[in-house]
């Protein structure tokens, strides 16, 4: 709707359907027709709605016998009165449901306590009877490593022992002037930070990896003694990307279960022998974040059989990791 002005200068308010209105002044009447028609059909249908809503309560009162009103219950609460040095303290109501709460949460972690460490103590027989083998398989293989060199000796020769399996990079160099594919390589043996260190096992790809990247690691053959203290003191481990210290073997034991891990010794074990769970075992420990060494560095740019830091030390790996801890 809107107001035209016509040639005469008169106002007009109509139903514009095009500039013939405004000159012929013509108001369209089969609108108003349509809508008359509507309107009364819409009557129409609330008429029948409303006479259908009235019959159905007088029905619904024929089927339902009269019910007696029920006197109102008092509201229950749990206010109480406790006695304090001889008078009466009026408690709250959300203070005595919170104590309620607090001793039921106190009651089930205690039942939790128990049973854990009922289970921590029928575990732990299990945990020292491997104990136990694992240090008569390690004294074994130091009786027969000094025999084997005797024999040899006193028949004029003498012994080779075997090849290491395992060896410990350490990165001594941070990001300055790190080229592209050296980057690489050390983010592929988790080595990120400076003062890193990570079992790596040896074979042919490992050791011409390692070759690539000399100038920035150091690195050496760990003795058992070594892989021992490195997991103690600074054993965390990867559990859904975090980084969780090693403080209880149950971790151990939730995530390597497959692999017949289920302590510290067998993680120690697995390691130092490089055995088939190697993989998984070194995988879930996260890579050792070890301090500057005591006395410090030797010379970065130069290697270690020059008086340097860099390449491999061999069995001499194991004085600089105790200068490290």
């Amino acid at each position: 709707f809107f107001f035209f002005q016509a040639e005469d200068g008169i106002r007009d308010f109509c139903l514009s359907r095009g500039l013939g209105d405004v000159y012929k002044r013509q108001v369209s009447t089969q609108s108003t027709w349509g809508f008359i028609k509507i309107t009364g059909a819409f009557k129409l249908i609330l008429k029948k709605k409303k006479q259908k809503m009235s019959k159905k309560p007088a029905q619904a009162q024929k089927a339902q016998p009269a019910q007696k009103a029920q006197p109102a219950q008092p509201a229950q609460t749990v206010n109480q009165f406790v006695e304090s040095e001889g008078r009466k303290i009026w408690v709250p109501e959300n203070i005595i449901r919170q104590r309620e709460r607090n001793q039921t949460y106190a009651t089930k972690l205690q039942e939790l306590r128990t049973r854990r460490r009922q289970d921590i103590q029928k575990k732990r027989q299990e945990w020292l009877k491997r104990a136990e083998a694992y240090h008569k398989e390690y004294q074994q293989a130091e009786r027969d490593l000094i025999d084997n060199k005797r024999k040899a000796r006193a028949e004029g020769g003498f012994y080779v022992p075997a090849q290491p399996k395992v060896a410990l990079l350490i990165r001594i160099k941070g990001i300055n002037h790190v080229d592209p594919r050296t980057k690489r390589i050390l983010r592929l043996f988790r080595l990120r930070q400076l003062h890193n260190a990570a079992f790596v096992k040896i074979n042919k790809a490992t050791t011409n990896m390692i070759q690539k990247i000399l100038p920035f690691v150091t690195l050496g053959y760990p003795n058992r003694k070594t892989i021992q203290q490195l997991i103690y003191k600074r054993g965390y481990v990867k559990i859904n990307g975090q980084r969780i210290p090693l403080t209880d073997n149950k971790l151990i034991e939730e995530h390597l279960t497959k692999q017949n891990i289920i302590c510290v010794e067998d993680l120690v074990h697995e390691i130092v022998t490089c055995g088939p769970n190697f993989k998984q075992a070194n995988n879930f420990l996260w890579p050792f974040k070890l301090s500057s060494p005591r006395q410090g560095w030797e010379k970065k740019r130069h290697p270690y059989q020059n008086g340097g830091a860099f390449g491999n030390r061999e069995d001499q790996i194991n004085e600089l990791v105790r200068r490290m801890l």
